[in-house]
């Protein structure tokens, strides 16, 4: 590795002034030559500009390149608004972020923090002193909610008053945790209209911020006692609270030129200086300018409720009932018969099975654009199909966004346009009758209020490309009318409990009566999309290839398997910070390591191509899982465990990224939090122990990246930045904060008290988190194949522990141990010559038989299982048959020579019952000087194949035995080479192992 640093790997990668201006003139007259010649601007020149930014951004090697074409860029368009008063152009947005440090330490905050300082020494002399005046009480709460209980958003102060002024507010307990109230932000009158949605009750929808109590504040509430003293009609506004707080800390003091805002930035910094005190991102957190939502309710207290005992599927809840409030996605009717002509291209070939898997594989971009081309659409198709179908292929010819984007676009515009607009023309429509045309689209469009907003997104693309693509020619319109109420974004704050995760794997490992195969399978990828945190997409297109194996890496020091995440035959990734790479093993319990351990040893049995996840087939070939099919197993074997309504695959993602979020937490603020921490609360909630969290901290950000622990957060989840992953996944962040930022440690007999004194307001949660059940075993027939044998003998051949191949096949450990003595014996059996009898010199020590191609293969296991069932009839005759055909078995050996007509007799007995007569064929093998008796005629059965050979030297004739190739008959001398006699070889070999006969049994 280079020691220059990456600032001098940056500058060398950098090209030159003149080399950067050459490319952006030649990008300027491919994309927008107006500009270099000084010529009349396009319609919708800022789409023009959005899209030459766009490629100068894909080109530019490093940050100093971005800023160079930036700059050039934008002197480019200065000097083209020069020549053209009048008709000026935005300059776009700068393509580059410049880094900076963060002005965390600003003069700004320090002024904010020197004016709130005084109020925290004023509050904690007044907490000091006697007991306080009942008129005080309401503005003490409010100043020790923002000190001590770090609420120091101004809209979450807001909603802790409008809770206290409530005459039903709950404050709820739990074992082990710190009392909470919950906070429920409503899209109420007066208030600010809800930008994010959390969860949903009986009154609609809300957003949630699980405030913990820290112990001073609950002793307050303890004073305001049952009855209450705080008035319905107390201030609520922040600035009006604020000022309660500051009169009543110090009625003659006010805040010098600040805010109310000013006071809680002035708090936050009084709470980062701390000692011991929260970093600047719990801080963030804290006062929401970093957005993050507590679980719902329901989720929350679930996790705390005892498990459902559901075990069959008939008595799951219907997955299909949406939560109060949601509303229901309903695509709008079109009644063109080309609509479906065209929708069906972008459906993806292949069909789902009943195994959970599917055959279809990814959309490609040269294949989407062969089906759109292959419609021929031309004059006869309506107007706006023409249309869709000529934007579907700019796009696509642009190569600029991926396939699933364009089916995405497809989905929320296509049907919505077709039934505004039927077979209306669009050629000579005037602005007025575009904008009455997308009017009615949006406002007839009954979906979601998230899906009518990315429909107006979508009809104000399609628009632009209309005025851009000569065909059309569209004039230009008023984009107000593609505005509307901001977009709500709806996130399912759910938290699932270890309990609830035993439970639903056991439901997948034997509770749905799902095969043995498709149960480890399932199971491992529930698991694997829990404990790292994956997308479920991410999952199903993972391929085996990409899972790398220490043991296949020989002469290596040990590394543990790593799982690179990218894309695939079966899937792209979602983004270019998708792209990671993920130690699975880091993150499972011990027991769970081990199930995971036995999925990756059966995996490995099949072919290497295919998925991680997946199922074999008859055929031999691997198929992923469906997403979707997967996905709803997930879902019901979740709601059976007691899970809210709206509970769905995804929230395995959440929870593991909630979990670990957690882990981290503490790790990062081990020493800060030790007064104030719940360790046993987190054992129960992640099944993860205190080692577990610490290996899982340095897996994801070691000791020298610790600054950065929640960028390395983010990077493990696949986002571009902690922000989405705090305000999308995590919903424990609340716990955390109280962790922190509490100023009094955890005193579990301060807070019985207090919670006695408020018998009318406190709710006990039921019980402490439920002890998980083991998930148990797969669910099998409990019939030991030969089969199963051979797939732990090749498992254990291949390095794995004898645990692991048992597990992976579903055998009990010592019944496989109990065999490998025999399995020893018969691997290191040899022939008087010294060599290896049933081995090749190659696999010396290996325990399972010599491998035989695939048609081979599975007669030779048919007739071994065959074996084992006549042995429970006649153990002695089968013993004796297994021991006479391998003790003559060799390398060379192609067959059985039986010397004696009573031999014969004994041999065909069994080796009928495997094979039809037709399938065995007989060699009789005379010496020149003997004599051939009557006693050999009549034994060969109807139907037995024969040939005679005679040789030169020798006593008595023999008859050789051999199995036959199936649909060949003998004629004449019979080479050895067509004969299919290693089939007996393997299938005694196998048979022996199973029924533990070993060569000292003769």
């Amino acid at each position: 590795m280079s020691h220059e640093g990456r600032a001098g790997r940056e500058n060398r990668r950098t090209r030159s002034p003149a080399q950067l201006d050459a490319l952006l003139r030649q990008r300027l007259w491919e994309a927008a030559p107006w500009l270099p010649q000084g010529g009349p601007p396009p319609k919708d020149p800022d789409s023009v500009l959005q899209a030459l930014r766009q490629t100068l951004h894909r080109e530019a090697r490093t940050l100093a390149e971005l800023r160079h074409l930036d700059t050039s860029l934008h002197a480019t368009l200065d000097d083209w608004n020069a020549d053209h008063p009048g008709q000026e152009i935005h300059k776009p947005a700068a393509m580059t972020t410049i880094s900076a440090v963060a002005p965390t330490w600003s003069p700004e905050r320090l002024f904010r923090l020197r004016g709130t300082a005084p109020f925290l020494t004023a509050f904690e002399a007044r907490m000091a002193a006697e007991t306080p005046e009942p008129r005080d009480l309401p503005g003490l709460l409010l100043a020790s909610a923002v000190f001590d209980s770090a609420c120091l958003s101004a809209h979450d102060l807001a909603g802790f008053a409008r809770w206290l002024a409530a005459p039903d507010r709950q404050i709820c307990s739990a074992p082990g945790l710190p009392a909470w109230i919950d906070i429920r932000h409503r899209p109420e009158r007066h208030a600010r209209p809800l930008r994010t949605v959390s969860g949903y009750d009986d009154r609609g929808p809300y957003a949630l911020r699980r405030l913990f109590l820290d112990a001073r504040t609950l002793d307050l509430l303890r004073q305001i006692g049952d009855g209450g003293t705080v008035s319905r009609h107390a201030p609520r506004q922040p600035k009006q609270l604020i000022e309660r707080i500051l009169h009543t800390l110090d009625p003659k003091r006010r805040l010098p030129r600040q805010s109310a805002r000013d006071f809680l930035r002035g708090a936050e910094a009084l709470l980062e200086i701390r000692e011991n005190g929260p970093d600047h991102a719990m801080t963030q957190l804290a006062a929401r300018r970093i957005e993050t939502w507590g679980a719902t309710s329901d989720s929350w207290e679930a996790i705390f409720r005892p498990l459902q005992a559901t075990t069959a599927r008939a008595d799951i809840p219907s997955l299909e009932a949406e939560p109060a409030g949601r509303q229901r996605s309903e695509r709008p009717i079109v009644e063109l018969v080309e609509f479906f002509r065209l929708h069906q291209v972008f459906r993806t070939t292949g069909t789902d099975t009943a195994d959970l898997t599917t055959s279809a594989t990814k959309l490609t971009r040269g294949e989407l654009l062969a089906r759109i081309r292959g419609l021929q659409i031309g004059a006869d198709w309506p107007d706006c199909l023409r249309l869709l179908a000529d934007w579907y292929l700019s796009m696509l010819s642009e190569g600029q966004l991926r396939v699933s984007t364009i089916q995405r676009y497809h989905a929320t515009v296509a049907a919505a346009l077709c039934a505004a607009m039927g077979d209306q023309p669009a050629a000579g429509l005037s602005p007025e009758d575009f904008e009455e045309l997308y009017t009615v689209t949006i406002e007839t469009d009954v979906r979601s209020d998230r899906e009518r907003a990315n429909l107006r997104k979508r009809l104000q693309a399609l628009h632009r490309f209309g005025m851009e693509a000569p065909q059309w020619d569209f004039p230009p319109i008023d984009d107000d009318i593609f505005g509307g109420p901001g977009e709500v974004v709806h996130v399912r704050a759910q938290i699932l409990s270890f309990a609830q995760i035993c439970a639903a794997r056991r439901l997948i490992r034997s509770g749905f009566d799902l095969r043995p195969e498709v149960a480890q399978a399932a199971d491992a990828a529930f698991l694997f999309t829990l404990r790292c945190g994956t997308r479920l997409g991410e999952t199903v297109k993972a391929l085996l290839a990409h899972f790398e194996d220490p043991q296949v890496l020989p002469n290596l020091p040990p590394v543990e398997p790593t799982l690179f995440i990218r894309p695939s035959i079966f899937g792209n990734n979602k983004s270019r910070n998708a792209y990671r790479q993920i130690r699975p093993f880091r993150f499972f319990t011990t027991e769970e390591a081990t199930d995971f351990a036995a999925w990756i040893a059966r995996r490995r049995l099949m072919p290497r191509e295919g998925p991680l996840f997946g199922v074999q087939q008859p055929d031999g070939s691997v198929r992923p899982f469906s997403k979707m099919a997967l996905g709803a197993l997930f879902a019901e074997a979740l709601a059976a465990t007691g899970c809210p309504s709206g509970i769905s695959s995804h929230s395995l993602r959440r929870a593991g990224l909630s979990w670990t979020f957690l882990a981290l937490h503490e790790q990062r603020n081990d020493t800060a939090i030790q007064p104030r921490s719940t360790p046993d609360f987190l054992d129960r909630l992640t099944g993860w122990t205190v080692a577990d969290r610490g290996r899982i901290a340095d897996e994801i950000a070691p000791a020298t990246n610790r600054r950065d622990i929640w960028h390395a957060l983010a990077r493990h989840a696949g986002h571009a930045d902690a922000v989405t992953t705090f305000s999308t996944y995590v919903t424990v962040a609340d716990l955390a904060l109280y962790q922190s930022c509490a100023r009094h440690a955890l005193n579990g007999e301060q807070i019985r008290r207090c919670l006695a004194a408020l018998p009318r307001h406190h709710r006990q949660v039921d019980a402490p988190l439920e002890q998980p059940v083991a998930p148990g075993h797969i669910r099998t027939d409990g019939d030991i194949t030969a089969q199963t044998i051979l797939n732990a003998l090749e498992l254990i051949d291949k390095g794995y522990a004898v645990e692991t191949a048992a597990n992976a096949v579903w055998l009990n450990h010592d019944h496989l141990r109990t065999r490998l003595p025999a399995a020893r014996a018969w691997a290191g059996l040899s022939t008087t010559k010294g060599r290896l009898r049933l081995q090749p010199s190659e696999r010396a020590g290996k325990l399972a038989p010599d491998p035989l191609p695939a048609p081979k293969r599975a007669m030779a296991i048919d007739m071994a299982d065959k074996l084992i069932e006549l042995a429970q009839e006649d153990p002695d005759q089968t013993r004796a048959w297994i021991l006479m055909t391998l003790m003559q078995a060799s390398q060379t050996n192609t067959g059985t020579k039986v010397r004696s007509p009573n031999e014969f007799r004994f041999w065909l007995r069994t080796a009928l019952v495997l094979r039809p007569a037709g399938d065995w064929f007989t060699e009789m093998v005379i010496p020149h000087d003997a004599h051939v008796t009557e006693i050999w005629k009549g034994i060969r059965p109807k139907g037995m194949q024969a040939s005679i050979r005679n040789i030169p030297i020798g006593l008595e004739p023999y008859v050789r035995i051999r199995l036959g190739r199936p649909g060949t008959s003998a004629g004449g001398k019979r080479l050895p080479a067509r004969s299919w006699a290693g089939c007996t070889r393997f299938a005694c070999h196998l048979a022996a192992i199973c029924l533990n006969i070993g060569p000292d049994q003769t």
